[in-house]
């Protein structure tokens, strides 16, 4: 199941509540998460698995969704 437009309608909801320095990080988030992949609608050609994995064992992409994961949490914790 594709979360990623979920968090994004989220995001939008809550922009209005939230600092611009959250939202961009989670947009930035959002970026980390996506891949792009080729299919050809029949099976063919179909590199999902591979691209989802290679994106995945991304250690730069990792570590990036791990620092900005706990800044937006940092973050959140001192809206009020």
């Amino acid at each position: 199941m594709e979360r990623r437009p979920k968090i994004v309608e989220l995001k939008d909801r809550s922009a209005i509540y939230l600092p611009k320095r959250v939202t961009d990080l989670v947009d930035e988030y959002i970026g980390l998460t996506t891949f792009e992949y080729m299919t050809d609608g029949i099976g063919l050609i179909d590199t999902f698995a591979e691209s989802f994995f290679e994106h995945c064992l991304d250690a730069q992409k990792a570590s990036r969704r791990e620092e900005i994961f706990d800044e937006i949490m940092r973050r959140l914790r001192k809206v009020k």
